[in-house]
């Protein structure tokens, strides 16, 4: 069943057992491209006069205002007064004194769709994509998932495949992005892919086998695929329209 995305009446209350999913898209957000601007900060402005091509400093505008809103909401803050840090590792956090241990988050873009993930007091990592139907999976996974994951690959065929690849591909990004290691990570020596028929993962990781980091997928829309990963306990979530 598809998950339902909804734009809550009033501002979620963030529980421990839950991981909040926020979405939106650039192309529905262009309207309000002049507010996004304002609650950025002049790093970030600078930041996103980087980019070369204006879908991607609009689509960055889009993504770090949403940010800060919501965030802003969850700690009754001013969306331009919060301020950011990073782990040693490079992973955005909250400064200390915006409760940095409560609130953990996690930004991912592909194509229109911008993604948030937002958890209590867990690290949390989240990845959306495209599925493209052109795109050539298998030749990505014999080289970067884990034997496990590929033999699941063979076993599927046509559209099934294509889809499953981007379900792999999505939690494995998901899970070293709440590591905040990016790719310093072989993605060959973990595997989720009991992700592909449950939908939810213990993650099996040969370089941390006792710490327990669960991944699970959800549908961020028609044409992408998405997944979450987790520090701790098995949790639910909730999806919500920005």
């Amino acid at each position: 069943m598809a998950d339902e995305w909804v734009v809550p009446e009033t501002f979620p209350e963030l529980e421990s057992k839950y991981v909040h999913l926020w979405r939106t898209r650039v192309s529905t957000s262009l309207p309000r491209l002049e507010t996004c601007l304002t609650v950025l900060s002049p790093q970030e402005k600078e930041r996103m006069n980087r980019f070369y091509f204006e879908k991607d400093r609009n689509q960055f505008a889009v993504a770090h205002a949403m940010l800060r809103t919501i965030l802003g909401k969850y700690l009754n803050q001013a969306p331009e007064t919060i301020e950011f840090d990073t782990w040693m590792n490079g992973k955005p956090c909250l400064r200390d004194e915006f409760d940095r241990d409560d609130y953990c988050f996690n930004l991912s873009h592909s194509d229109d769709m911008i993604l948030l993930a937002v958890a209590e007091g867990r690290e949390v990592g989240v990845d959306v994509e495209r599925i493209r139907p052109d795109f050539e999976g298998q030749k990505i996974a014999q080289d970067l998932f884990s034997s496990c994951e590929i033999s699941m690959l063979q076993a599927m065929s046509g559209e099934r495949q294509q889809t499953a690849f981007f379900e792999c591909w999505t939690g494995k990004e998901a899970y070293i992005k709440a590591h905040g290691k990016g790719l310093s990570m072989p993605l060959n020596e973990f595997d989720v892919s009991s992700v592909f028929d449950e939908g939810m993962c213990v993650v099996f990781d040969m370089s941390a086998p006792v710490f327990r980091w669960w991944v699970r997928r959800f549908e961020p829309g028609e044409g992408y695929a998405g997944a979450f990963s987790v520090s701790g306990k098995s949790c639910l979530y909730k999806c919500f329209e920005f």
